[in-house]
């Protein structure tokens, strides 16, 4: 359980991409939120629900770290689901990653708004697509080189410990955001916080 938990920040990776699409959205106010909760929440009971299945067909500690579901069918004599599962799998890596690299650029972009990225390269939209096509395409020269020449298994681990890094700045920056900042504009409120100003400004979660 403590070395699942270790790496358990790698499955809810995608959930932050949907805020950096928020700029696409009709109504970001209302879809963000929406999105990553209803996302967020159906995805962890299809976790529950494979893991539980999984358990049940084979003992935990038999449990293929490389290829758990596919070996756990094959252990029980469904060799015909090998097929579909693999399939499955890597339907679901492409669109995974799909997002990732639809994200990264629109992350950059947003840095390169504030100045902490170089505006002529990260910033710049081509003119006909209207995306930030430099840095699509260097993000994924650096994917592709990343993946050539490292094992998966230390790729998996740098992708997991900069998804945590990720989310722990994140959330340390709105804390310290809201009382250093309290007056600036957020569009975006934390749910369950009260609606008085006066009172709104003591929720470091807002």
């Amino acid at each position: 359980m403590l070395a699942g938990a270790a790496i358990i920040f790698f499955a809810y990776i995608g959930f932050d991409s949907v805020s950096t699409h928020a700029e696409e959205a009709k109504n970001p106010q209302r879809d963000v939120p929406i999105g990553i909760i209803a996302s967020l929440l159906l995805c962890t009971v299809l976790y529950i629900a494979v893991v539980a299945v999984l358990t049940g067909m084979v003992p935990y500690k038999e449990i293929s770290k490389d290829a758990g579901v596919s070996e756990a069918f094959h252990h029980r004599g469904l060799t015909w689901a090998d097929a579909i599962i693999a399939i499955a799998g890597v339907a679901g890596i492409t669109s995974v990653l799909l997002v990732m690299m639809l994200s990264a650029p629109r992350v950059f972009l947003a840095m390169a708004r504030d100045g902490l990225v170089p505006k002529g390269f990260f910033a710049d939209v081509h003119p006909k697509f209207q995306t930030p096509w430099k840095s699509t395409i260097a993000i994924g020269v650096f994917v592709a080189l990343l993946t050539g020449f490292l094992p998966i298994d230390a790729l998996l681990h740098l992708t997991n410990i900069g998804t945590l890094f990720a989310f722990v700045i994140v959330c340390g920056a709105v804390l310290i955001m809201r009382r250093t900042n309290p007056e600036a504009n957020r569009p975006f409120r934390c749910p369950l916080c009260r609606s008085s100003r006066r009172r709104a400004s003591r929720c470091v979660c807002c």
